[in-house]
Parts: structure tokens; sequence; C-alpha cells
């Protein structure tokens, strides 16, 4: 499941769903790098995915909070569901070509 998107005309992108993230990774992955594979969709994850690699230099600004919803707030940062899939979109993409940092805040 997809949740709703909206746009802004001063924030170039900006993603808060685990589902987006998790869903916009995977389509990266599967695509072996190559935007021309990504769907058409015009959902959250197929547009991170196509901003992703259409980029050279990515800068994350990550939030540390964890939803008590996703997963226990009480377990260490490392281990958290969003740090994960994070450090594992970082490698992906540092093997498409692509200079990534992530600021965790």
């Amino acid at each position: 499941m997809l949740f709703p998107m909206s746009e802004a005309q001063t924030i170039y992108l900006c993603m808060g769903s685990a589902c987006h993230q998790l869903r916009g990774y995977r389509l990266v992955k599967e695509s072996g790098g190559d935007r021309h594979r990504l769907p058409v969709d015009r959902n959250g994850a197929a547009l991170l995915a196509r901003e992703l690699l259409r980029a050279d230099e990515i800068f994350m600004l990550a939030g540390e909070q964890v939803n008590p919803c996703y997963q226990n707030p009480l377990l260490p940062r490392h281990i958290t569901i969003r740090h994960n899939l994070l450090e594992q979109l970082v490698e992906t993409l540092s093997a498409c070509n692509k200079n990534v940092k992530i600021e965790w805040c």
C-alpha cells in the first residue's frame, strides 16, 4: 500500500513514509540502476526511485525518531528499520556510482 502524496513548489523531494522508502529502495535495486527500467507510475515510491537515479550526488537528512507503530522506540538507533533501510539504499546507490551522504538528526 502506498500513501497519497502532495506537491509543494519550494520543496524538491521529501519522503516521510517508510512504505514509500522501502518500495523506492526496491525499485532502485530491481532496476539495476537504470532509471529507464522504472515503472512510469506517479506514486511516491516511483518518484523517489526516479529522482535518486537521476542524481549524481544525494544528501539525505534523516530523522532518528522512531515511530512506535513500526517498531519498539526503545531499540538502539543502529537497529531501527529506517536506519537499516537507508544504509541499504546508500550501498545500492553507491554501487550505481552515486555519491550519497546521510546526516542523522
